[in-house]
């Protein structure tokens, strides 16, 4: 999974790129292979980005629905 995760950020379309991160650094999260805040960071840093209004609203609506597990007590006393 985390092989996964770092051949995504190779995408050329940043937009495309930012969903496949948050799509894989949730199921990286998930599996528990690595710690939880390396990779929200990651992905926040790269949000912002995104300069369009509508398509950050979008991208920061869909990051949030997928990394919301990780914001969960249970996963965050995992990620520390």
């Amino acid at each position: 999974m985390t092989e996964l995760y770092e051949i995504v950020q190779y995408s050329p379309n940043i937009l495309s790129r930012l969903y496949l991160m948050t799509a894989a650094g949730a199921a990286v999260v998930k599996a528990k292979e690595v710690n939880a805040r390396p990779i929200m960071n990651d992905v926040i840093e790269m949000a912002k980005a995104i300069q369009h209004p509508v398509r950050g609203i979008l991208l920061r609506y869909y990051m949030m629905k997928k990394l919301k597990e990780i914001m969960s007590d249970k996963v965050c006393k995992y990620g520390g």
